[in-house]
């Protein structure tokens, strides 16, 4: 494990880099971690275990990144921060024993969100080949409250916090990252919003949903879009699952956990292999 603070074009980053052990001076696959949170809580504590036992498993590099917290700085701080330290990778990777040409990104909800705009990012700064693939944890990808209340999954679970996120919760954090419940035109905040055109030549995605998820539905919708646009996507549904099971503190070991993250790195090994 090693913390940092690198500067890059949007000023000092925070990052922490979690190996497999004995690999310091191995150069490995890296993958840019955003934690989920709203975009408001999360920090690297309460994601080691994860963190930690992915790097295992998958035999990768992970950077995890300290982007900075809405309300007190909102978008696009959060996203540039986060593709500064993807694009420093690519240019300095092998400075850390991090392969700058087999970068993936990572996160899980409001972290999703942003491991899928910084593709999008990318693709729209001329670098389209910067990163291999996207993996996304239930993630937070519509930008509309308007849009999200027609929505099965949000009728379903999304008046209480019982299942892990509530619709007050969603519409408090997006509304603290953007300024806004309403950000349709916008794909790097919502990317379900982005056109066919826009998603064309994206990274293959792994889209990983929990079962009983005010955020299903929307995911859902996010993968079909992925596949009309001709970018590989692989979406599972992960049944007995509420939203936020990759970063729960109990129970932990679950068969759904143990499983994703056999899913998670069997889908990197089969990129970078």
């Amino acid at each position: 494990m090693k913390e940092g603070v690198d500067e890059m074009d949007e000023g000092q980053v925070e990052i922490r880099m979690v190996r497999p052990p004995g690999t310091e001076n191995v150069t490995l696959p890296g993958v840019v971690f955003l934690h989920g949170g709203g975009w408001v809580f999360g920090n690297k504590e309460t994601y080691l275990k994860t963190l930690a036992d992915f790097a295992v498993r998958a035999h990768v590099a992970i950077i995890y990144v300290e982007y900075s917290k809405s309300p007190e700085v909102k978008y696009p701080t959060a996203l540039h921060q986060s593709y500064a330290v993807t694009q420093w990778l690519h240019n300095h990777g092998n400075s850390i024993h991090v392969n700058p040409d087999q970068l993936a990104t990572c996160g899980d909800s409001a972290g999703g969100n942003m491991a899928s705009a910084i593709c999008l990012l990318a693709k729209e700064r001329g670098f389209p080949n910067l990163i291999k693939t996207q993996i996304l944890l239930y993630p937070t990808i519509s930008g509309s409250h308007e849009e999200r209340l027609g929505l099965t999954s949000i009728q379903r679970f999304g008046s209480t916090a019982d299942f892990g996120l509530s619709l007050e919760q969603i519409d408090t954090a997006l509304y603290s990252y953007s300024g806004s419940l309403e950000n349709k035109t916008d794909p790097l905040i919502a990317p379900l919003n982005a056109t066919t055109t826009t998603l064309e030549g994206l990274p293959p995605c792994l889209l990983i949903m929990a079962d009983s998820d005010a955020l299903r539905s929307e995911n859902e919708l996010f993968a079909t879009k992925l596949m009309q646009a001709d970018v590989e996507t692989i979406a599972i549904r992960m049944y007995g699952t509420t939203h936020g099971f990759m970063q729960m503190t109990v129970p932990f070991d679950t068969p759904q956990y143990m499983k994703t993250l056999s899913l998670m790195a069997a889908h990197l090994n089969d990129t970078f292999s």
